[in-house]
């Protein structure tokens, strides 16, 4: 394991990897209860639309965060788009300040959690099924990122790519510049991801810009928990090592689902992503328990501990 480089970005620890999962309570709690005493996460991964009712979406948030043991801190991805369905893509109406009122509701919902937050605005960026533009989204991005600055809140900006299935390069022309990000973020599922030229190419790009990476979304996409030996070889392993390799890397956040039932219930195509639930495979989470022992991960506990951990100035 790599020492960890330090940034002095918002939320950002000085040193050490911060442990974070999802995403909805019965997954966070089963796979907290299977991290065992100590190694539950610190990271709480949730999503809502610029869209949507925003000051409902934030109490609901407060409830949930109250209701879950230790102090977690939510990471929460925010969408100016429809999920699969690109054509519905709005973040030039964003731009346009159409939307300046649902800002200001999202703004007031963080300031009600009580507690810091990740944002990652327009998650996913550059995946086509987003349908978002360069110039419309970094606007966008401005836009948020000054009311949200303006408030004067313990929330971090986070930039997040995602890689695409036709091999493309992540563009940065949807770069708002370094004094509107706080931290990079990358998504990573399917187990070629770990080994992708463009996964090491980000990384070092973030490098050079001073940024602390977060792996925003992460599960082992077409490959599951179910079998210990093959899931250990081809994605947990390699995945602890892409951390253990790239200093940069800060956050990690794992999404502890059966990919079929929620593909049904969201009616999105995650048919094949496989079973993805630590607690399924007891040896497995055996491994993936041990893994995270290393000194370097961070994890969930008290709000004053978690606060020690955390940059929020």
């Amino acid at each position: 394991m790599l020492p960890r480089r330090d940034h002095h970005a918002r939320l950002e620890p000085a040193d050490g990897i911060l442990h974070g999962a999802g995403q909805d309570p019965v997954a966070v709690r089963d796979y907290s209860a299977a991290m065992g005493p100590g190694r539950a996460p610190l990271i709480w991964m949730t999503y809502v639309g610029l869209n949507g009712n925003l000051r409902a979406w934030g109490e609901g948030l407060s409830r949930t965060l109250a209701a879950t043991p230790g102090w977690m801190v939510p990471q929460i991805g925010l969408s100016m788009t429809r999920d699969s369905h690109p054509e519905d893509h709005y973040e030039q109406k964003v731009a346009a300040g159409e939307f300046d009122e649902r800002i200001d509701q999202l703004v007031a919902a963080l300031a009600a959690l009580g507690r810091p937050a990740w944002l990652r605005i327009g998650y996913e960026f550059n995946g086509p099924w987003n349908g978002y533009e360069p110039a419309s989204f970094v606007a966008a991005w401005k836009r948020i990122a000054e009311r949200v600055r303006a408030a004067d809140l313990p929330v971090a900006l986070v930039w997040c790519a995602g890689l695409t299935l036709d091999d493309a390069e992540i563009p940065w022309s949807y770069w708002p510049g370094a004094e509107w990000v706080d931290w990079c973020g990358l998504d990573l599922f399917f187990p070629e991801d770990l080994h992708d030229r463009r996964t090491t190419g980000f990384l070092a790009r973030c490098a050079v810009e001073g940024k602390p990476v977060m792996i925003g979304e992460s599960t082992p996409r077409t490959v599951g928990t179910v079998k210990t030996d093959a899931a250990w070889a081809r994605w947990f392993q390699p995945y602890l090592r892409v951390i253990a390799e790239h200093p940069g890397i800060k956050a990690f956040c794992y999404i502890n689902w059966e990919w079929q039932e929620w593909s049904v219930k969201c009616g999105i195509e995650w048919l094949d992503w496989g079973d993805g639930r630590i607690e399924r495979n007891p040896a497995l989470a055996e491994r993936w328990r041990t893994a995270l022992s290393h000194p370097a991960f961070l994890h969930g506990g008290d709000e004053a501990a978690v606060r020690r951990v955390l940059r929020t100035g």
